[in-house]
């Protein structure tokens, strides 16, 4: 009962010892990564603001919506890699070996950093099935209405302007910016509007553009001709050709609102997808749930490869756990991507990748442990 006792508190005070250098490594190694994907990110989304005219506020918002959707990776590849070089200190400094004498073998040491691991794999499920899909969805209204409003300011003379959330193609000879660049005066204009059954084409002298209370964008012609031709028309005559002159003319050729889109379900709540029976829903659903899940996993991959490969070098444990975990990442954007197709069963879906590495931490354990032997004859 006493020799228990001992080996308990033992037990508690490596367990602290380990879990305070792995914590102090993953936030190193985070903060690294973190600042080395901001300045790729800060890069890409000045490119846009130049580009575009995103205000300030935009521009941080979306900054901050990038580094929040990267972060569960970002904890997954940290605390990783923090394992593999701890555990390879303590047996560079022998301190793994005294810990192996007193019994802390691979399970132990499993269960001594079970707490950190539970922990950044509970802040990532948070993240992956409630925050991410929120920024998403807000990422998404700002890119909408940054559309919109870079179409209103970047109409040029003599150049073809086709509007992304429409089917209207513009071409003016001269174009004339007010003050503020909101509204713009056109001269010798033509739209080709595409429709389901009918292509329609205007032409005029003069057109305003201008942005309404709502933000809007509306073209308002003057003095000019509307064409109306069917595109199920078989005999192609003018009399099917429907023209209409007018004096003022007013077509919207963008809005405000949120476009639909073939991607909504990647900001759907989590609940909403429990209940659906639609593939790519289903692919989303088991994404979010993957990235906490693949914490766990790796945290006990890295304490395999730590002790693996300890005595044989540092780079080399380190190496194999870039190769493993790029390899592992990939096959799960693979597996969502098949899954969305719908080229797989939604049991199989994004499992099996799970199942695999699961097996490979089996088998590593296990030759390991010389449970097992390959021999040739």
């Amino acid at each position: 009962m006493r020799d228990k006792f001992i080996f308990d508190q033992v037990f508690n005070i490596i367990s602290r010892y380990l879990i305070k250098l792995i914590f102090i490594s993953l936030i190193f190694i985070f903060i690294l990564i973190e600042l080395v994907i901001f300045g790729n990110q800060f890069v890409l989304i000045i490119n846009d603001s130049l580009q575009y005219g995103i205000n300030t506020k935009d521009l941080l918002l979306l900054l901050s919506f990038n580094m929040i959707r990267d972060t569960p990776l970002i904890l997954s590849l940290s605390l990783f890699l923090a394992i593999i070089i701890v555990i390879n200190r303590l047996y560079k400094n022998s301190e793994a070996v005294v810990m192996n004498s007193i019994g802390v073998g691979d399970k132990k040491t499993i269960l001594m950093i079970q707490p950190l691991v539970i922990t950044i794999a509970i802040i990532s499920l948070v993240l992956t099935t409630i925050v991410i899909p929120w920024t998403k969805y807000e990422k998404s209204t700002i890119l909408n209405k940054i559309e919109n409003s870079s179409e209103s300011l970047f109409i040029k003379p003599a150049e073809f302007k086709k509007f992304k959330n429409s089917n209207i193609t513009l071409y003016a000879e001269e174009v004339v910016n007010d003050e503020k660049f909101k509204n713009q005066n056109l001269k010798d204009i033509f739209i080709k509007l595409n429709n389901d059954n009918e292509l329609i084409l205007i032409s005029a002298q003069k057109a305003v553009k201008y942005v309404n209370p709502f933000d809007d964008i509306y073209m308002r012609f003057e003095n000019g001709s509307r064409y109306v031709l069917p595109l199920d028309d078989a005999n192609n005559s003018d009399e099917s050709v429907e023209i209409l002159n007018f004096d003022t003319y007013d077509l919207e050729v963008a809005n405000k609102k949120l476009q639909e889109s073939t991607s909504q379900y990647k900001w759907k709540s989590t609940i909403d997808l429990l209940m659906s029976d639609d593939l790519k829903e289903i692919a989303e659903l088991q994404w979010r749930i993957s990235q906490p899940l693949s914490i766990i996993i790796l945290a006990i991959l890295g304490v395999m490869l730590g002790k693996n490969y300890s005595r044989k070098s540092k780079n080399l444990s380190l190496i194999a756990g870039l190769i493993l975990f790029g390899l592992y990442y990939n096959s799960l954007l693979i597996s969502k991507s098949i899954l969305e197709q719908e080229k797989i069963s939604s049991i199989i879906g994004i499992w099996w990748t799970h199942l695999l590495m699961i097996l490979l931490i089996f088998i590593i354990y296990f030759y390991k442990n010389k449970m097992f032997r390959f021999s040739f004859n």
